[in-house]
């Protein structure tokens, strides 16, 4: 449509032209006409195309420039999440869940110091309360009222594994020399004074050797003592004091010997291996110790071999 309209323009206006002036000589008038026209039209067509090369250009610069954008636009958002991905565990580890772990922390450290403090005060206001109790119990084992002796005995009895200081150690031996002190009192009392070690304990020990002249009812006692004196200077002074005195005993020694083996093997063999027991026992009583070894030993996994007095060839 441009192109026909331009063309008749250009027709009128040179036609015009031509009408306008004097008459020339005669010349190709429509060659001419033809040959303008012709040139208009290529010239349209270069305008036309370099118009559409440069909206062309003109979009396809658009578009890039907003496809650009758009990327971007895309970039930005891809590392705004990124972002919040690594920054949003984080500060959710920071205000949250490190913050919670230390109040945790802290208040299980808490627990354990408040826990610990009533396990302190507890223990020892039980210590304190069973150092009174076992002091008060002392004390009432030789009271006139047989109720208050009643469970003084009781409580001695069950708790002769205490633990008690010097003084009261002092107290139970004073009580023991007493002369109205019965034997069921005083083998109750020595249960808990030879409950552990001590050199009161050791001096009481061979006290009772030299200056009781029935030691059946303390039999167990001296027993449980002797396997705790471990001491080899003060074994040795229990042991000679021991058999010097209760080897002429025998039925003692046998006591003794059956007692030794429920409380501890190896003070056993130690006491039964001793040369001063063989020594001070005559030959009939060696054959009752002998006899009386063979049915007890068994049950507590002793060999004959390791008994002295069961390898020793008569004389």
């Amino acid at each position: 449509m441009k192109k026909l309209i331009i063309a008749l323009l250009l027709a009128f206006v040179t036609a015009d032209n031509i009408f306008s002036q004097p008459s020339p000589p005669t010349v190709d008038l429509v060659g001419i006409l033809q040959d303008q026209i012709s040139s208009l039209g290529e010239k349209v067509v270069v305008a036309e195309a370099k118009l559409n090369s440069i909206s062309n250009e003109s979009i396809q610069s658009h578009y890039q420039i907003l496809f650009q954008e758009w990327a971007n636009i895309q970039t930005a958002f891809i590392s705004l999440l990124s972002a919040i991905g690594i920054i949003f565990p984080l500060l959710t580890y920071l205000f949250g869940y490190k913050p919670a772990k230390d109040a945790e922390r802290e208040l299980e450290r808490i627990r354990l110091n408040i826990e610990e403090t009533i396990n302190s005060r507890i223990g020892e206001y039980l210590v304190k309360k069973d150092e009174a109790d076992i002091r008060i119990s002392i004390e009432n084992s030789m009271s006139p009222d047989p109720s208050e002796k009643s469970r003084a005995a009781t409580y001695l009895g069950l708790n002769q594994y205490a633990k008690i200081d010097s003084k009261l150690r002092e107290n139970i031996v004073a009580i023991l020399k007493r002369p109205d002190v019965d034997a069921n009192t005083a083998s109750i009392l020595l249960g808990v004074l030879f409950n552990e070690k001590s050199s009161i304990a050791d001096s009481y020990f061979i006290d009772v050797l030299l200056n009781t002249n029935d030691l059946t009812p303390y039999v167990f006692q001296l027993a449980k003592y002797y396997s705790i004196a471990k001491d080899k200077a003060k074994t040795d002074a229990i042991n000679r004091h021991t058999f010097d005195v209760t080897t002429r005993r025998i039925h003692f020694v046998l006591a003794f010997c059956s007692m030794l083996l429920y409380a501890d093997r190896t003070s056993f063999l130690v006491f039964i291996n001793e040369e001063l027991v063989l020594s001070k026992l005559r030959p009939e009583e060696l054959e009752q110790l002998k006899t009386h070894l063979v049915g007890t030993i068994v049950a507590y996994k002793v060999r004959p071999e390791e008994v002295l007095v069961l390898n020793r060839e008569e004389s």
